[in-house]
């Protein structure tokens, strides 16, 4: 089980994530009380989860870097709770 602040909960899941999924990251999230776990793709694209606090387990992240690693060898499997790219919204200019 992960212990500490949410910044060494991430630090700790990081170190497990990347033995499944080389190249990973986790981010901490202490707005939403979640850590996001990512990983670039060789597209440039970058693909996570969120795994919120209550559900940071070692099984859990184990488990999260494999469906990275799947999908950084270019399967398509659904990813838990998947991160989306941001949406930037821009004002209509004058036509």
């Amino acid at each position: 089980m992960f212990h500490g602040t949410i910044a060494e909960r991430a630090a700790q899941a990081e170190c497990l994530l990347v033995q499944v999924a080389p190249g990973a990251a986790c981010v901490p999230q202490e707005w939403d009380n979640r850590v996001d776990c990512v990983l670039k793709l060789a597209d440039g694209t970058v693909v996570g989860e969120m795994v919120p606090l209550s559900d940071l387990t070692d099984s859990r992240i184990r488990e999260t870097g494999e469906r990275l690693r799947q999908r950084a060898e270019g399967d398509d499997v659904p990813l838990l709770n998947e991160l989306h790219s941001p949406t930037r919204i821009v004002p209509l200019r004058d036509r």
